[in-house]
């Protein structure tokens, strides 16, 4: 008997985090980051659930220039949008778009090296 799950599902491949937009995807194609957090307010012990989101779309559309693609309805955008934020009560959320070339540089892996794109302090 062949074990389908051994051999498709859940095999760890590190190029799976790579950045994947090569070829045609580089003009019309996304890839997405997400990460899950949780933190533990150290005066109360509270915890709290909060993520931060990277999203490239259309890189080779315009790498040095931020094109959000609204208008005329032609326009593809071409972004890097970091998004953080926190579920449940007080819950929150700050996006910042940027040309990706500017702060990404693709490696072999993972991946992503990132300049100070987001910067927050927590009172």
């Amino acid at each position: 008997m062949v074990n389908l799950a051994r051999q498709h599902f859940n095999v760890p491949k590190e190029t799976r985090d790579n950045l994947m937009l090569g070829g045609k995807l580089a003009r019309q194609g996304y890839d997405w980051w997400w990460h899950n957090f949780t933190g533990v307010n150290l005066e109360t012990g509270a915890k709290k659930t909060f993520f931060v989101e990277f999203f490239i779309i259309n890189p080779a559309l315009s790498p040095q220039k931020v094109l959000f693609g609204q208008a005329p309805k032609t326009a593809k955008p071409s972004y890097l949008m970091v998004k953080a934020g926190s579920w449940g009560q007080d819950k929150a959320q700050i996006h910042r778009f940027l040309p990706w070339m500017k702060y990404i540089k693709p490696v072999r892996l993972l991946l992503l090296r990132l300049k100070t794109v987001l910067s927050v302090k927590i009172s």
